[in-house]
């Protein structure tokens, strides 16, 4: 098995880099068992959708299962935000966070070879799936919705200024180490805020 210091986070899928992290810093992390569930939607997702239909009807109907089917969701109410974003309570309580969720739903999109990626648009993930006439669908990982380019358009202006604009470097493919970092920096402070600073120290 590769060290973490050789581990190629970019060239790897997101969540066997997170996987691989998340073992490090939590001994008691099942990597086994989130493997196995992982290999489940992928079989159940394969059973339902037709790899012969066109791109957005496969990736329509894995929304469909996604979100409707297999309940994923946002967290809501009182919750703990470290349980939002580590993969083994997500696949279990099916709800998480945008990172969490959007990872979920990356593998199983690409184990189906689907043309999908995740890409940060200033401070949010999003899902991006590239359609065959070479348009963009942008999809919001906590409930499977479709943003447009005008919504996120409107985030730009709402966030750095109201005469800026969205532009195509804010929505290019964000590499997988960037996305596992800002993961692993919200989960040690959602651990410190929790009083969990063993595992905190780790990361």
């Amino acid at each position: 098995m590769k060290t973490i210091a050789v581990f190629e986070f970019n060239k790897a899928p997101l969540s066997e880099g997170i996987i691989r992290v998340s073992r490090i810093i939590r001994p008691d992390f099942p990597v086994e068992q989130v493997n196995a569930q992982l290999r489940l939607l992928v079989a159940e997702a394969r059973k339902t959708i037709q790899a012969g239909d066109y791109i957005e009807t496969q990736v329509s109907t894995l929304l469909k299962l996604f979100y409707r089917d297999w309940l994923f969701s946002g967290v809501t109410g009182v919750y703990l935000l470290s349980k939002a974003l580590w993969l083994d309570k997500v696949l279990i309580a099916r709800q998480g966070a945008t990172v969490s969720l959007g990872t979920i739903f990356l593998h199983v999109a690409t184990q189906l070879q689907l043309p999908v990626i995740l890409i940060i648009v200033l401070t949010q993930l999003i899902l991006c799936v590239r359609r065959e006439d070479g348009s963009y669908w942008y999809i919001n990982p906590i409930n499977g919705e479709t943003l447009t380019e005008q919504i996120l358009d409107l985030w730009v202006k709402g966030t750095i200024s109201p005469f800026a604009n969205l532009t195509r470097k804010d929505i290019e493919e964000t590499a997988h180490r960037i996305i596992i970092r800002k993961m692993f920096d919200t989960i040690k402070a959602a651990l410190m805020e929790e009083k969990n600073g063993t595992s905190a120290k780790s990361l």
